[in-house]
């Protein structure tokens, strides 16, 4: 019965937040284009992006958790997006903060956080947003500082 029970009460979930949240479902690699389109022609706000990159990884621990298959790596690069064009929202009064560096530093923090493998999401982004090694500068950067953290985190917990 719990075999039928959890994938099916993690299935319900899931539609109730794709109703509540629907830029939430999927993972994202699709949507990358329409939401950049979608914030330069002031159509999604900053909650909007904040409560969409929450829904994501919500989404994400809903289905690992209800036995789906599926992996977090993608759908963290894409909350990382969303949570870049918030940032860029936010500071958007500030003409000289650009758009691709918002992005594609949150996309690489983000998940560079979460997993120890920077170099596998620095050239996803870097392909993904076809960046030049001149504009992945920035993108090492928050990548290294990301993976540092895990370090610092992990050493950390050995020792207690």
């Amino acid at each position: 019965l719990t075999q039928l029970l959890i994938p099916t009460l993690g299935g319900l979930c899931l539609g109730l937040l794709a109703q509540a949240i629907p830029l939430s479902m999927l993972s994202g690699n699709g949507q990358i284009r329409e939401a950049i389109i979608s914030v330069k022609g002031g159509e999604y706000t900053v909650n909007l992006l904040l409560g969409s990159a929450a829904g994501k990884m919500l989404a994400v621990g809903i289905s690992i958790g209800s036995g789906f298959e599926g992996g977090c790596i993608f759908p963290s690069l894409f909350a990382g997006v969303y949570i870049g064009l918030a940032a860029y929202l936010y500071m958007e009064n500030d003409n000289e903060f650009p758009l691709l560096l918002c992005l594609s530093c949150f996309m690489v923090g983000l998940p560079s956080s979460l997993f120890p493998i920077p170099i596998t999401i620095l050239t996803i982004t870097a392909f993904t947003l076809q960046l030049s090694s001149y504009q992945s500068g920035p993108m090492v950067a928050s990548a290294v500082t990301a993976h540092v953290s895990i370090l610092c985190r992990s050493f950390h917990t050995r020792k207690a």
